[in-house]
């Protein structure tokens, strides 16, 4: 007999991530909004750890743009196990927008004391951080998984 769920645990909204089983390996397939949801909720909940200052409100917002973004790319990327092209660019392009958003959001109420080459470097690691990330998850295809 199965025992029942925990029942301190709200079953609502649990539904954002499934874990698909395929093979040998286990992917995540989130619904729409997913990361929006993921991103801003994670923004939200840090904002309350900024002890010195009031709420970060501008940085909620800016996850919040990239929450979206990010959910756009994943609409139009469809990133998948057998689709290696797009899993990379996708694995790029969420910690590049990200800090892009995160960096764009603190420019606007009182800018940044970082040179430009600096804060866009900063962009750009992340996404190359994301990418070679993305080769430990899958790894390239050899010539003999090819045949």
């Amino acid at each position: 007999m199965e025992s029942p769920p925990c029942p301190s645990l709200p079953h609502e909204g649990t539904e954002r991530f499934v874990l698909v089983p395929t093979g040998e390996r286990t992917y995540l397939s989130l619904t729409s909004r997913g990361l929006t949801l993921i991103v801003t909720l994670n923004a939200a909940a840090m904002g309350f750890l900024n002890f010195f200052a009031g709420y970060p409100l501008a940085l909620v917002v800016g996850a919040g743009v990239a929450g979206l973004l990010v959910d756009a790319f994943y609409a139009r990327l469809h990133p998948a196990a057998i689709m290696l092209i797009a899993w990379r660019l996708f694995a790029f392009a969420l910690p590049a927008t990200f800090y892009l958003c995160y960096f764009v959001a603190l420019m606007l109420p009182e800018g940044i004391a970082w040179s430009v080459h600096l804060w866009l470097g900063s962009i750009m690691l992340a996404g190359i951080a994301g990418w070679l990330l993305s080769h430990l998850l899958l790894p390239p295809r050899s010539s003999e998984d090819r045949l």
